[in-house]
């Protein structure tokens, strides 16, 4: 979601994204200790926070400037502890004074405990053992389980398929921005080496 179409933050960020911040609005964290309190968030559903997304993400994040890392000598190596950058502490700050943004949260944070959570996953475990246990409506039923299961399958592709196209536009903005900026200092470079030149050129005639 976007943070704010008139405020200061014009990036992306995902509802995970959103999660992580809010670990950090209190204090610095380690990396293992940001998906501890996602954990213990979440410990009523079946989402498990993992490292191979969540440091990926703290990267980007970082990337954003959103977030910056220290890195702290623990004795027997350097280990990388995360706080919210002064850009973070505003963006927050801009989520908990608007009320749209904290709508959409709301609705993501609720789609996002459904999907996870035990309940949910005990429907489709039901569907599957009813489709085992009767033959003919039992068949019917684990065909539509399969639909719903290949449905969210589908818009969750479809979400990430546009996140990537969505990041992929911010990239290719940046390209452009910087392309442009290389344009107008070779036509810089090139005008001083022409005054260059011509200086020389005076000089070998007043010579």
């Amino acid at each position: 979601m976007f943070i704010n179409r008139k405020g200061r933050f014009k990036g992306r960020l995902s509802p995970i994204e959103m999660l992580v911040l809010g670990t950090l609005k209190e204090k610095a964290l380690y990396g293992n200790e940001i998906m501890d309190k996602l954990r213990n968030q979440f410990k009523e559903t079946s989402f498990i926070p993992q490292s191979g997304t969540i440091y990926p993400l703290l990267e980007r994040l970082e990337k954003k400037s959103i977030l910056k890392s220290i890195n702290i000598n623990t004795g027997k190596k350097f280990r990388k502890k995360y706080e919210l950058t002064e850009e973070g502490r505003k963006i927050i700050i801009e989520i908990l004074n608007n009320r749209e943004i904290q709508k959409e949260i709301e609705f993501s944070n609720k789609f996002f405990d459904y999907f996870f959570s035990n309940s949910f996953l005990n429907f489709i475990r039901n569907i599957t053992e009813i489709g085992e246990n009767i033959t003919e409506i039992g068949e019917n039923i684990a065909e539509i389980g399969e639909n719903i299961a290949e449905g969210f399958e589908k818009s969750f592709r479809n979400l990430k398929l546009n996140r990537i196209k969505e990041e992929i536009k911010i990239i290719q903005s940046q390209i452009n921005y910087h392309e442009e900026q290389l344009k107008n200092l070779m036509n810089k470079k090139k005008q001083k080496e022409l005054k260059i030149q011509q200086l020389e050129e005076k000089k070998v005639i007043f010579n």
